[in-house]
């Protein structure tokens, strides 16, 4: 994937004691099939950088664009940073977005700056948060960095950009578990709500939930699963008749409609809702299970 005046490094981190430097003074790239790192999960690809030194046409909303071909697959972890070198006379006239080969667009500069000269900074995810939206894409493919210059009178120049991404080096399956030990308050159609906070990056490729409830009449029953993005699956529907207790573990294969949360965010709070809508037996929730490959 190296292009005209493209510098590219491959950084594996976590576990192993490589650097750049010493990866680079072997005059060679280090395949991961030659490290003891069986725990890596993610690699580290960057800097990419391009030198286009592309003149940005004054007050043109169509503005220039610069590519960076990546022909190597892989899912991104997280947005290390997005490096901007622009010489320009007024900082204030520039819109500045990064667009992924998945045609995500990430506004990373719109017009801040007033009259200080230049654009020289470096976009990680504490300076703008809807990098996050890059998560779980596909690295292949064309990245695009968008520059307009929106008023007359001053210009500028695109003289370099540059990419770092972590990218997954394996799918990896992510857990949470929660024994609340709550009660379902009997004929209450609000019900309980039990959270599950999950970290990890990525979107959904797979989900398993297991549910452990104790009930004395179980089609007295609803229960949902909400993802972060607030997209409701429901898991029991007041089936089960006089049976007692629901101790289930839902996949994909026994209950199809959890592909509805297929490319979901893994990231966030993940919701279980539980209502009992009819009166006289009662139960609670003792511990639910969630499991999600990304």
């Amino acid at each position: 994937i190296i292009g005209h005046r493209m510098k590219f490094i491959l950084r594996e981190v976590d576990e192993c004691d490589l650097s750049c430097d010493t990866l680079w003074h072997k005059n060679r790239f280090i395949d991961l099939s030659e490290l003891n790192c069986p725990s890596i999960l993610s690699k580290l690809w960057g800097p990419l950088q391009m030198t286009p030194n592309l003149a940005i046409p004054d007050q043109d909303r169509t503005g220039i664009r610069s590519t960076i071909n990546i022909d190597k697959a892989g899912a991104i972890a997280a947005v290390e940073k997005i490096s901007v070198d622009i010489t320009h006379t007024y900082r204030g006239d520039l819109f500045v977005s990064l667009i992924s080969p998945n045609n995500t667009v990430i506004k990373l500069h719109q017009g801040q700056g007033g009259t200080a000269n230049d654009l020289i900074h470096a976009y990680d995810l504490g300076t703008t948060p809807d990098l996050q939206q890059l998560d779980g894409e596909e690295i292949q493919g064309t990245w695009i960095l968008r520059v307009e210059d929106r008023w007359k009178g001053d210009t500028g120049t695109l003289n370099r950009w540059g990419l770092k991404l972590r990218v997954r080096t394996s799918e990896a399956r992510v857990t949470g578990t929660s024994a609340p030990g709550q009660k379902i308050p009997d004929d209450d159609p609000n019900g309980i709500v039990d959270t599950i906070q999950i970290a990890a990056p990525g979107k959904v490729k797979d989900v398993q939930v297991a549910v452990n409830i104790s009930h004395t009449y179980v089609q007295d029953l609803t229960v949902k699963l909400m993802a972060p993005s607030r997209k409701t699956v429901t898991l029991h529907n007041r089936t089960g008749g006089s049976s007692d207790d629901i101790q289930q573990t839902y996949t994909l294969t026994s209950h199809p409609h959890l592909a509805q949360l297929l490319g979901e965010s893994i990231a966030g709070a993940w919701t279980l809702a539980i209502m009992d809508q009819a009166g006289l037996d009662t139960g609670k929730l003792n511990q639910w299970d969630l499991s999600l490959l990304g």
